[in-house]
């Protein structure tokens, strides 16, 4: 009986995604599972902070103190990440910072005061800062000149656990040990499958050496400063939205996890059109309009009262936006 794919020398990961389609999307669907329980993990916190910081012991002023915390260890091992997969293997990168996500999204389920909290969202985000850019680096060799179907196929994934969290959360709350436990179970057995059936070698190909300076041009200084803006917006809506739809609207939790919810099926919709427009007419205009729908949903969205239909599509549009 042969060893799985993940502890044989003798193939790669392009080896196996050309032996037919069942093998490519096994692979992608070990690569994405990570971006799936990342949008779990985040709308998991969004949805369930008002019960969070009363579990924590802390104010709701704190919420924007943990969601930066969460987003500082994001930003500061991105730039990690990618070069982690540049020295060594995206299997190795991706083992190493799932099982960091998972044990302190674990723990987050377990850490009854501020303190506490805070470290493990820090560190929470510090895997998810190691994973990011590794698997879409990762899927955009493997989708080769399609990058934007490689994007798109991460943010789907993305999407549906956003999409899940609410209505797997509902039910517990106002325990929020079990969901995060549950996140970090399924993250441990990401990593399992990741061990297990992606192989060592990517391909067999000299690699390219990027210092450091090649990375910092004009293009992309924009580009991240206009992410830095988008991250600013993203993290303080998923932090509060839950709060202003319970404490502000006094919306039901029922119409209040259906309206978070749509944030991730616009992602599920949109994603892939999306990233197949890109591809087609260029991912600059692309940009330009996700831009414009992330503007016209974060604004619109406090600005209807607690009108259940107007903020549903509102939240659609800052979905496909994100």
């Amino acid at each position: 009986m042969k060893k799985p794919f993940g502890l044989r020398d003798d193939v790669t990961v392009r080896s196996i995604a050309e032996k037919g389609n069942a093998y490519f999307f096994l692979i992608v669907f070990i690569a994405v599972l990570p971006g799936f329980l990342e949008g779990f993990d985040g709308n998991l916190f969004g949805f369930a902070s008002p019960y969070i910081v009363e579990n924590a012991h802390a104010s709701v002023a704190s919420l924007g103190l943990l969601i930066t915390g969460s987003a500082i260890g994001l930003t500061l091992f991105s730039l990690a990440g990618g070069f982690l997969f540049d020295k060594l293997s995206v299997k190795n990168a991706i083992l190493i910072s799932v099982s960091i996500f998972s044990v302190f999204t674990f723990l987050s389920g377990f850490s009854h005061n501020l303190t506490m909290l805070m470290i493990a969202r820090i560190l929470d985000g510090i895997g998810v800062g190691m994973f990011q850019p590794a698997i879409v680096a990762f899927l955009g060799d493997i989708f080769s000149e399609k990058r934007g179907k490689a994007t798109a196929a991460f943010a789907i994934s993305y999407g549906a656990g956003i999409f899940v969290a609410p209505f797997v959360v509902s039910p517990f709350l106002p325990n929020v040990t079990a969901p995060f436990a549950i996140v970090g179970i399924l993250s441990a057995l990401s990593a399992l499958g990741c061990y297990l059936f992606i192989p060592k070698t990517y391909k067999r190909l000299e690699k390219q050496k990027v210092e450091f300076k090649g990375v910092l041009n004009r293009n992309v200084n924009l580009i991240s400063l206009s992410t830095l803006f988008y991250g600013v917006a993203q993290f303080a809506f998923i932090g509060f939205i839950s709060q202003y739809l319970l404490k502000v609207l006094h919306l039901p939790p029922g119409q209040a996890a259906v309206i978070s919810s749509i944030y991730g099926i616009s992602g599920l919709i949109c994603s892939m059109p999306l990233g197949m427009l890109a591809d087609r007419i260029g991912r600059k205009h692309v940009f330009r309009l996700t831009a414009l729908l992330l503007f016209i949903g974060g604004a619109g969205i406090y600005s209807v009262g607690s009108h259940v239909l107007a903020l549903s599509i509102l939240m659609f549009v800052f979905g496909a936006g994100s």
